[in-house]
């Protein structure tokens, strides 16, 4: 009897050393789930989530260079020259800035025009004068590069010599601009 006694004594320990793994296990799993892969699975959802917002920023690029090509294929011109203005259409060249400048919502506040008498040049077998023309703008950045674009893709020879831009002290959203525009008028 004594054996048997012992026996169930010693299972006895042998179920608390048991259930004192089981439960140093468990502790050992609760810890590893909330501390190592709670963060690991957020960061693959997070990692998920940007591995799509990529691929749909990848389709928008190659939509949008399927674009650009197709619009640049279209863009394909050829230059047409450009012509030099008389000294009758001095007059006409000032207006299409204006109406130019109207158009991107510019307010011109001076123009001085400028024609170098004193320097002669040729060009296409003929004697022409240099006209500068400088002009002092009020208008927003962008409007800016559209007017400059306007005009150097105009009819006429016009480019744009000098550039100088100051912020408005009246508008923060606005800029006091001095562009100084060359071309030339044939004799």
């Amino acid at each position: 009897m004594k054996e048997l006694l012992s026996k169930l004594n010693n299972l006895h320990l042998d179920n608390k050393k048991l259930i004192f793994a089981s439960l140093a296990v468990l502790i050992i799993i609760y810890l590893d789930i909330t501390v190592v892969l709670k963060p690991q699975i957020k960061s693959i959802a997070n990692t998920s989530a940007k591995i799509i917002k990529l691929k749909e920023d990848l389709l928008t690029l190659d939509k949008d260079l399927v674009a650009m090509r197709q619009s640049q294929a279209l863009q394909v011109k050829v230059a047409k020259p450009k012509k030099l203005i008389s000294e009758g259409e001095v007059n006409l060249v000032l207006e299409k800035i204006y109406n130019l400048a109207n158009k991107h919502n510019i307010k011109i506040i001076q123009i001085k025009p400028y024609k170098d008498l004193a320097t002669k040049e040729v060009f296409a077998g003929g004697k022409v004068i240099p006209l500068t023309l400088t002009m002092d703008l009020a208008c927003t950045y962008h409007s800016l590069g559209g007017f400059i674009n306007d005009l150097e893709n105009a009819t006429q020879f016009m480019a744009v010599e000098n550039l100088k831009i100051i912020r408005s002290s009246q508008d923060y959203l606005r800029q006091d601009v001095n562009l100084v525009i060359k071309t030339y008028v044939k004799k």
